[in-house]
């Protein structure tokens, strides 16, 4: 698996997250006794207790997972400012098989948003481009499919 990337806003956002999904189990466990007392003859006729429980792995899975991703990933400290490389912060405009071009932002995981022109640079895209220079032709790979593109200019 590749390594991934954050940037300290990233690194603080999963950490907002990871504190909101704890205070979000220590209610659910709350009303886990609750649930418990009203239910049927043990917890495998109570559906609500049954309900509670699945929600409660779930939330320690998601609270797992995000601070796995915490500990794996590589801290960026500092984004582009302007630099002839393209880096976790470099706004980026590549020509996309000859004629289509696109702009797009290279960003940490936490902040990819493909929809608003944000793209990890843990993608097979973002991993072709780190360290390329604006004037490069370069392809990648991603699902079997080999992409031909061309940097245009780094901001």
């Amino acid at each position: 698996m590749a390594k991934d990337f954050l940037t300290r806003v990233g690194l603080e956002t999963l950490k907002k997250k990871i504190l909101e999904l704890e205070a979000e189990l220590r209610e659910l466990r709350k009303g886990k006794a609750e649930a418990f007392q009203f239910g049927g003859n043990g917890y495998h006729e109570n559906a609500s207790y049954e309900e509670i429980m699945r929600q409660e792995f779930l939330l320690e899975s998601k609270i797992g997972g995000l601070g796995e991703k915490i500990r794996e990933a590589a801290l960026v400290k500092s984004l582009n400012k302007g630099g002839d490389k393209i880096e976790i912060g470099s706004s980026v405009r590549i020509k996309l098989g000859g004629e289509r071009e696109i702009v797009f932002e290279i960003t940490d995981s936490v902040m990819t948003d493909p929809f608003a022109g944000k793209i990890s640079a843990a993608s097979p895209l973002g991993r072709a481009l780190i360290g390329k220079r604006a004037g490069e032709d370069i392809e990648y790979e991603t699902e079997g499919n080999i992409f031909r593109l061309k940097i245009l200019e780094i901001n």
